[in-house]
């Protein structure tokens, strides 16, 4: 079963979406303001399968998450350093994957560049992108 992560889960909107749709995955919401994580960790206390976390995404990595939701939290050059923290925990575990679901997705360049992500993108009231990052190139281009 997934382990879903909302990246700056704020006060936890994502999180209880997934709530209301009945998902009983474990979720860890992480959320750089300790005020904001601290109320947020209070009123979703009630679900056992909800974690929320203080700090600084990469530094308080899930590494057994499979599914990020992000909302445009970082500049590229933190970006970079959650992509990298990422392919590093997938390499790490039987299932090398793991899917990105970044909605207003400025930074999705960083990605893009690399060859073991898959990106499609799509747009809603932001653009979104929908990335796929495994342990290696995808088969397609495998020589």
């Amino acid at each position: 079963m997934d382990v879903l992560v909302d990246v700056g889960c704020g006060k936890g909107r994502v999180i209880n979406a997934w709530l209301a749709e009945g998902y009983a995955n474990r979720m860890i919401g992480v959320e750089l303001d300790a005020g904001v994580a601290e109320k947020t960790r209070a009123r979703l206390r009630r679900y056992p399968n909800v974690s929320i976390l203080t700090g600084d995404i990469v530094a308080n990595f899930p590494s057994d998450g499979t599914v990020f939701y992000l909302f445009n939290p970082f500049n590229a050059d933190v970006m970079r350093k959650f992509k990298d923290r990422l392919k590093e925990c997938i390499a790490h575990r039987a299932i090398g994957e793991a899917t990105v679901l970044y909605y207003n997705c400025r930074h999705a360049e960083v990605f893009a560049k690399d060859e073991a992500c898959e990106i499609e993108y799509g747009r809603l009231e932001h653009p979104f992108a929908v990335i796929r990052v495994s342990t290696g190139p995808p088969e397609r281009l495998a020589t």
